[in-house]
């Protein structure tokens, strides 16, 4: 807790990712001895909660797909928002740039998906295919036959150019274009998609700034004659020789 919480702690790469994840929580540490705290696995064991689908967890849903898409689909009869998120709603319907329904029938037609949502629902993620996934096992979520990590939409393989191209309108650059999809969504080399739309770009390409060329350095005059000399081939000549040439500077 000292490397978690105190200030002037130099935490490691791995702990510090744990306290981003960890800001979207709201929580109180509270300091138990060891004496009065058993750390035995049993104790830890909580009972079995079943799941329940409530209408704060639609709108959390919604939200997602919303941000993620710039679209939000029409509510169930059943669900009733409050009044900010109607206003949030209303909103982003204006700038719909991908339909919700055309992402869930993405999300059921792809085999990855699929398998995804297999091992997202079983726990095994034995699959090698599933590799790339598997690290992030524990933050995603499946809802309405689409796939969540975290509070971000994963985007099956069909819509991913397209989810590129809408980043990178107006021509934003490799990081801005970055930031963009990272806000909204991910998948499985979102970096490298990204970078590669930007480098197809004829647009980017023309307006780009090209490197600039080596600066010319003079050689320094020798003190006298052949200190420094210079050999090369000439050739080859109309016969098929070459000539030895040396000069010296």
């Amino acid at each position: 807790l000292e490397t978690l919480f105190t200030a002037t702690s130099r935490p490691t790469a791995r702990i510090e990712r744990w306290l981003l994840r960890i800001q979207a929580f709201k929580f109180r540490v509270v300091y138990r001895r060891g004496s009065a705290n058993l750390a035995d696995c049993l104790s830890r064991l909580g009972s079995h909660v079943a799941d329940q689908w409530t209408d704060e967890t639609e709108v959390y849903i919604r939200r997602i797909v919303a941000v993620s898409l710039s679209t939000f689909a029409d509510c169930d009869d059943c669900c009733t928002f409050d009044v900010e998120t109607e206003i949030f709603i209303r909103t982003i319907q204006e700038s719909a740039a991908i339909d919700i329904e055309e992402v869930i029938q993405a999300t059921m037609s792809d085999n990855e998906m699929s398998k995804l949502k297999e091992c997202v629902q079983s726990g095994k993620w034995d699959n090698a295919e599933m590799k790339q996934y598997a690290l992030f096992r524990t933050e995603y979520t499946v809802a309405n036959n689409l796939i969540m990590r975290g509070n971000k939409l994963v985007i099956p393989a069909g819509l991913r150019h397209r989810m590129c191209q809408l980043a990178h309108e107006g021509h934003p650059g490799e990081s801005k274009m970055k930031t963009r999809l990272r806000d909204r969504c991910w998948w499985p080399g979102i970096d490298t998609d990204a970078v590669q739309t930007c480098k197809s770009c004829e647009g980017c390409r023309l307006v780009q700034v090209p490197d600039a060329p080596e600066p010319m350095s003079r050689r320094s005059l020798p003190e006298k004659a052949w200190v420094d000399v210079a050999l090369d081939f000439l050739g080859p000549m109309p016969g098929g020789e070459y000539v030895l040439v040396v000069i010296d500077y």
